[in-house]
């Protein structure tokens, strides 16, 4: 079977680590092949850029500010975030594992 970026366009992706040097090319380019974002990451400018990515390329992209090494400042972040599934859809079709402890990741935000 041949599979193309066409593929990925209209899935759901959560990325740890998304705005970070080699995670911003990973995010720039599942949004350029027109898949919604979750993308998490320390930065306090996260839903700014999330904006930003979702205007250039047109597609759903909240920016989640949390440390993905530390459970209960993901816990706070996705009480902070309660809407990133309605807003983005199902988030379980991909995801980009740039930090650690994605399955802390996975439990603190229902993605299964």
């Amino acid at each position: 079977m041949k599979y193309s970026f066409d593929d990925l366009k209209g899935k759901n992706c959560v990325i740890t680590g998304g705005f970070g040097v080699i995670g911003m090319a990973l995010t720039r380019g599942l949004a350029e092949a027109g898949v919604n974002l979750a993308v998490i990451s320390r930065g306090k400018d996260n839903p700014e850029k999330g904006e930003a990515i979702a205007r250039e390329f047109g597609i759903k992209c909240i920016g989640i500010s949390a440390s993905t090494l530390d459970k209960e400042a993901l816990l706070a972040a996705r009480a902070g975030a309660a809407f990133v599934s309605p807003f983005v859809g199902r988030l379980d079709d991909i995801s980009v594992r740039g930090t650690d402890l994605i399955a802390e990741v996975a439990e603190a935000f229902k993605i299964h």
